[in-house]
């Protein structure tokens, strides 16, 4: 039958193709397994036509930690990478949502003028391909004191004692601080404590002062203890957790 111009290819004249880069799938070259710190975790993003990349474009995943993606020229794939960190964890990794994919630019790399559409497939769809788990606890820290021994002259006015924390915590740590006598006698030579210290979250060290009695009468060096016990879940004690103190006179 004759094709009027109506109805033919030819005489649509508004017919316009979308070539607007987007991305198809979101996989990976790593295989199933459990990964520890300094692992490296491969992502590579395939769009569904050519893409170049510029800057620092990023993939956030679920456990908080980014991949960064390497620039790409004319090309429809993208690698990104994460390095695992201590303090990483998680039972099946994946990203963080639909939107993960952030930062630099990706535009069409047959028309500059077009910027390319981010949008993932959902990340269960990813999680659900693959098994990959991240298991990079950080250490648990140890308190300990700054030093086993210490000393403060009688007219001083204060000890300062000083507990050092291997590592920073995400959590407040505390233990019990608690003076033993010697031949220092507590609440006559110094004050006696017994007592909960906090080690605030992100600190590495706390100080406590504990006051000196100065009663002008001369009575040689004499020492007390310090020992500390109770610690939280959060931490340890360290093999040596008592110091000895001097009060010089």
């Amino acid at each position: 039958p004759e094709t009027t111009a109506a109805t033919s290819l030819g005489g649509a004249k508004d017919i316009a193709l979308d070539t607007t880069p987007k991305v198809a799938s979101i996989t990976t070259t790593t295989a199933n397994g459990t990964y520890t710190a300094g692992s490296v975790i491969n992502f590579t993003v395939t769009f569904t036509d050519a893409v170049t990349t510029t800057g620092p474009v990023t993939l956030t995943l679920a456990n908080g930690a980014t991949a960064t993606c390497t620039n790409v020229t004319n090309s429809s794939t993208m690698n990104c990478a994460y390095t695992v960190q201590t303090g990483d964890t998680s039972a099946d990794l994946t990203y963080r949502d639909m939107s993960s994919l952030t930062g630099g630019t990706v535009t069409s790399a047959a028309n500059p003028t077009l910027t390319a559409v981010r949008t993932l497939p959902e990340p269960s769809t990813f999680a659900t391909s693959h098994d990959i788990v991240i298991s990079a606890p950080a250490a648990t820290p140890t308190i300990s004191f700054s030093s086993t021994s210490g000393n403060v002259a009688e007219n001083g006015g204060n000890y300062s004692v000083t507990f050092n924390l291997s590592a920073p915590s995400t959590q407040d740590i505390t233990f019990t601080i608690a003076s033993g006598n010697g031949t220092a006698i507590g609440g006559t030579d110094f004050t006696a404590v017994n007592q909960v210290v906090t080690i605030p979250a992100g600190q590495t060290s706390f100080t406590l002062n504990i006051p000196v009695t100065n009663d002008g009468v001369y009575e040689g060096n004499e020492t007390f203890t310090l020992s500390m016990s109770g610690v939280s879940a959060n931490a340890t004690l360290a093999a040596s957790a008592t110091q000895t103190v001097t009060i010089t006179d």
